[in-house]
């Protein structure tokens, strides 16, 4: 798999990014073998024939989509409306907002800064990822996505302590869509030896036997949109590196550190 279709729902990519993931292939063998030859001449056609090809996937995987997330339980507007009583939620201070495949829950301090309605507030958001509860502290409105002095998409921290019980965040996380995580583990690379196979890690620009060093898991995300789209920034278990593409060369999934040289494997 080399193209994914941003158009389609992230359901069909989760069906035909399957083999980045675990457990067993969610299609038969003989639609996997269908859905992989399509992708195969969507790389290579030209551009007015892939709504056909796209068209033909939906078919193809749409008997075998996971059911659509449930909606949120009233209990999460309930809890907002008691905060800003009477308050139209495009003017709250605290609102459930889209993130691509996510409904986050957004908190501002009316006391932060000086004066200013929301939109000139800090935005603290919350969302569910792998059973966990993750949370980033985004700029106001009126400047941004981004913070001036750090560059880059702001990354998701995960809470280490739960949220006060009855708290609207307490709330959220009990009706929340739990949203899948990106793991980040060392690249397995096979070599035969006199002994059989054997398994090495990339560490530190030096290939170490996995006898020797042992493998590691680092969460990432939520995934709230494709998992691959994930920021790693400092998440090199080696040196607190950032993690950028390296599949050229090497498998699906491959990312090197930008600072130590190891070589790690995402997947969801």
């Amino acid at each position: 798999m080399s193209t994914i279709n941003p158009v389609l729902d992230a359901r069909y990519v989760a069906l035909w990014g399957w083999e980045y993931g675990d457990g067993a292939d969610p299609l038969p063998s003989a639609v996997r073998l269908a859905v992989e030859e399509l992708l195969g001449r969507r790389n290579e056609c030209p551009d007015e024939e892939i709504p056909a090809i796209d068209a033909e996937l939906v078919r193809l995987l749409t008997p075998y989509l996971a059911p659509p997330a449930p909606p949120f339980l009233d209990d999460v507007e309930r809890a907002l409306d008691h905060m800003e009583p009477e308050t139209p939620p495009s003017q709250r201070y605290n609102r459930i907002v889209r993130i691509e495949a996510a409904d986050v829950l957004e908190l501002r301090d009316p006391n932060d800064g000086q004066g200013g309605g929301p939109a000139d507030k800090c935005r603290h958001q919350y969302v569910l990822g792998g059973g966990q509860l993750w949370r980033r502290r985004l700029p106001p409105e009126t400047v941004g996505d981004e913070w001036r002095d750090v560059p880059g998409p702001v990354r998701w921290e995960r809470m280490e302590q739960r949220p006060p019980a009855g708290s609207v965040i307490d709330v959220y996380a009990l009706a929340a869509r739990d949203m899948g995580v990106t793991v980040v583990r060392r690249e397995r690379f096979c070599s035969q030896g006199p002994d059989g196979d054997q398994v090495s890690f990339f560490i530190r620009g030096e290939y170490v036997s996995a006898d020797e060093a042992g493998d590691v898991e680092v969460l990432a995300g939520p995934i709230t949109g494709a998992w691959w789209e994930v920021p790693l920034t400092g998440l090199c278990p080696e040196c607190g590196g950032d993690l950028q593409w390296a599949e050229a060369g090497l498998v699906p999934g491959s990312r090197r550190c930008t600072s130590c040289a190891s070589i790690f494997s995402v997947g969801r």
